[in-house]
């Protein structure tokens, strides 16, 4: 099991690695993108590709270890943010030595293809809309944990 650093750090790798593919999402947008990417992974792989526990928030699926992957990606100079009238957008950099191996840049290819063919990275409130309407988001309460294992027993009903 990975401990919090290589969590962050594989997060920090998927997070930069949607930035190199789309420019100038919102915070939102890429957390629920690195959401739907875990969600697959566990659905194909049986475990997480980051390994992070998400938690209901008020906008959807969140982990604490988002803002510490934005701050090292921003102090890496990898990726920049700028202030977009009521949010920011997060803008690729430059080039990160990946850890990535195919199976997961196939996965995280995936999502992103069909988040971009769903119109769901138009904006922030496509993605929500979509994310809120998964089987396992819809029973979770504020601040409780999202059970993976419920992506697997909802597909078998």
């Amino acid at each position: 099991m990975p401990n919090e650093r290589e969590k962050i750090n594989k997060l920090k790798e998927v997070i930069h690695y949607i930035t190199t593919k789309f420019s100038g999402l919102r915070r939102t947008q890429l957390i629920k993108l690195a959401y739907l990417i875990d969600r697959k992974f566990y659905k194909e792989k049986k475990i997480e590709l980051t390994g992070i526990d998400y938690f209901m928030h008020f906008y959807g699926p969140y982990c604490n270890e988002f803002e510490d992957a934005l701050i090292d990606l921003k102090l890496e100079n990898s990726i920049h943010e700028e202030s977009q009238g009521m949010g920011y957008k997060l803008y690729f950099n430059q080039s990160l030595d990946y850890d990535l191996n195919e199976d997961e840049i196939e996965i995280i290819d995936d999502v992103l293809q069909y988040a971009d063919e769903k119109g769901l990275i138009c904006t922030a409130k496509e993605i929500k809309s979509y994310v809120y309407e998964l089987p396992e988001i819809k029973d979770v309460n504020l601040g409780d944990s999202i059970d993976f294992e419920k992506i697997l027993s909802s597909e078998q009903s």
